[in-house]
């Protein structure tokens, strides 16, 4: 159920027992404080060592490397024409090279 509400809404509010114990915009709650996600296209692989590098000079942590993916109701669509602009734009970002 949870995870209906996270495609549908934009704010929440969480209840135990009866009472609201979190409430605000579903960014905000689901945001992990201290760590920033990257995604980023067409990178080389030196540009992406380059990153590394410097995250490892600058003390912080490299918690994960890996390949953005999409979703296999995406990957199921057999016609350009059936999909939005916006998901054409966010397979274009995932899609394997």
């Amino acid at each position: 159920m949870l995870a209906q509400a996270q495609e549908i809404c934009d704010r929440i509010g969480i209840l135990a027992d009866g009472v609201l114990v979190r409430e605000g915009r579903l960014q905000e709650l689901i945001a992990i404080e201290n760590q920033t996600e990257l995604v980023i296209a067409d990178a080389s692989d030196d540009l992406v060592h380059e990153i590394e590098s410097f995250i490892s000079r600058s003390n912080a942590k490299l918690l994960e490397r890996r390949k953005s993916t999409t979703t296999l109701e995406r990957c199921s669509w057999n016609r350009p024409e059936e999909m939005t602009k916006a998901q054409l734009a966010s397979d274009e970002l995932t899609k394997p090279k």
